[in-house]
């Protein structure tokens, strides 16, 4: 388990740290809790959230910089077994999954990944959608092969599955 904890100065635009907590689960974690404080033109915030985070601590502070309401980013404390740490290992998005592993935050980001590579932005809808419906990763990405158009792109999307 990993425990992060991001600080950030944003605008005080309203909806902000919706965004941020729905976005952290994009990254394998769950949001634990967060404080603001508010100044005369932008806010001060930072949240608590913890799970298996499946990106490098620079993809996830890329993340956070291309998000409109982000002035800076304070400070991104990434803390494992009671240590902070710099350097983590992270699902790599083409090993090859099992299809009856049970469905994570990471699975689902990699059927994201996979799934945007072919079809675009919708698919952060297509796979929480079937997510509702799967009880497995087998079971998810067949469900979104079968959006796909060509046989082809279906072998090429499934063929990260291991029966």
């Amino acid at each position: 388990m990993i425990n992060v904890t991001i600080n950030l100065i944003c605008t005080r635009k309203p909806g902000t740290l919706s965004r941020l907590i729905r976005d952290i689960k994009l990254f394998g974690l769950i949001y634990n809790s967060h404080d603001i404080e508010y100044k005369e033109n932008n806010s001060l915030i930072t949240v608590h959230g913890a799970g298996e985070l499946n990106c490098t601590r620079e993809k996830l502070m890329e993340v956070l910089n291309h998000l409109p309401e982000v002035i800076s980013i304070m400070a991104v404390t990434i803390i494992q077994d009671g240590q902070e740490i710099e350097q983590f290992e992270t699902r790599n998005s083409n090993e090859l999954m099992h299809s009856t592993d049970q469905l994570t935050p990471a699975i689902l980001l990699t059927a994201e990944k996979r799934l945007a590579e072919i079809l675009g932005p919708i698919a952060n809808y297509l796979v929480e959608t079937a997510a509702m419906s799967s009880s497995n990763t087998g079971e998810l990405f067949h469900l979104l092969a079968e959006e796909l158009n060509s046989d082809s792109e279906r072998k090429d999307f499934l063929s990260i599955i291991e029966s």
